[in-house]
């Protein structure tokens, strides 16, 4: 008999330290709740290194992928938010790769046209060829990506940098 009051104290105590950590936060998460505290308050660069730390303390961290990349795409850092929501997209469950693949198209094609406008044809081809790969989310952008890029690419024939034309009768 006294092992099974024994026994039932050995369950409580186990109980009752399993519980103590419940509302004990990491440290990944702590440095994300700050910087999602920033980013909702639209201080999307005091942000970023909370975000940042996040993700490093916790490189699973999905959700704090998401808000760092959100956070550079609104500071227009589309070199910096690429690989960023590239990972979050990875990391996501299934139910929001709909909302993961538009910011990660918001992304690329942000980062495609800075490319196109610094002369960067092959960056921009691969980031418009990664849009489209992003069936079938990125169907619908297909037309008006290759006409864009091929318009693009006609005049910046014919246009100096300061606007003039480059051509000749």
């Amino acid at each position: 008999m006294p092992r099974i009051p024994l026994l039932l104290l050995g369950l409580i105590l186990g109980w009752l330290t399993a519980c103590a950590t419940v509302g004990v936060h990491s440290d990944a998460q702590v440095a994300f709740d700050q910087g999602l505290s920033l980013f909702h308050r639209g201080q999307y660069a005091e942000a970023i290194p909370l975000l940042q730390e996040a993700t490093q303390l916790d490189p699973d961290f999905g959700q704090a992928y998401l808000y760092l990349g959100r956070s550079y795409l609104n500071l227009g850092q589309w070199g910096n938010a690429i690989p960023v929501l590239r990972t979050a997209f990875r990391l996501a469950p299934e139910a929001s790769n709909h909302e993961m693949t538009q910011l990660l198209l918001d992304a690329l094609l942000g980062g495609a046209t800075a490319a196109l406008k610094t002369g960067g044809f092959r960056e921009a081809v691969g980031l418009l060829h990664e849009a489209q790969g992003l069936a079938p989310y990125a169907q619908h952008l297909l037309p008006p990506l290759v006409e864009a890029l091929i318009g693009w690419a006609f005049c910046s024939r014919f246009l100096k940098n300061d606007g003039t034309t480059a051509y000749k009768r």
